[in-house]
């Protein structure tokens, strides 16, 4: 569940991305976006381009910066979880690559300051269509025969 810790935060120090099984997560967050929050905005793409999407246009309370990053924290109720998205200050593939491998993500959520950041965040969404029944197997077979792996990977 999402209460249990896996790794420790120097293990994620490292890390760019974990999978977690979000299927079980039921937060809520402690300031609730409405449906008038939502204006349709022109967004910039990586290749480029540019089109109507639709955004959320909010103001947030928790700031985070460093010299590659700017963004907000939005928390959720009752629990210690929070939504950081960040926003690159190049508009640069490589930098983006660069700057998330140095990236320590516990420190810049520590030093976020109290103030009030206007958002328009973009309506995304994703997924995953690989099948992780093969590599789960394998690394528990490995496991079985007395192998080892690093679980952080």
């Amino acid at each position: 569940m999402a209460d249990q810790i896996i790794l420790s935060t120097a293990q994620m120090k490292d890390m760019l991305a974990c999978l977690i099984n979000a299927t079980a997560f039921e937060g809520k967050w402690t300031k609730h976006y409405i449906r008038n929050d939502i204006e349709y905005k022109e967004f910039s793409s990586s290749d480029g381009t540019t089109k109507e999407i639709a955004m959320i246009e909010d103001s947030e309370r928790e700031y985070v910066e460093n010299g590659s990053f700017t963004g907000f924290v939005k928390p959720y109720k009752n629990i210690d979880y929070a939504f950081m998205p960040l926003l690159p200050k190049k508009k640069s593939v490589a930098f983006l690559n660069i700057a998330l491998k140095k990236l320590d993500f516990t420190e810049l959520y520590e030093t976020r300051t109290q103030e009030r950041v206007v958002v328009s965040l973009p309506e995304f969404k994703y997924s995953f269509d690989d099948d992780l029944t093969s590599p789960v197997l394998s690394i528990s077979s490995n496991q079985q025969k007395g192998g080892s792996y690093d679980s952080r990977y």
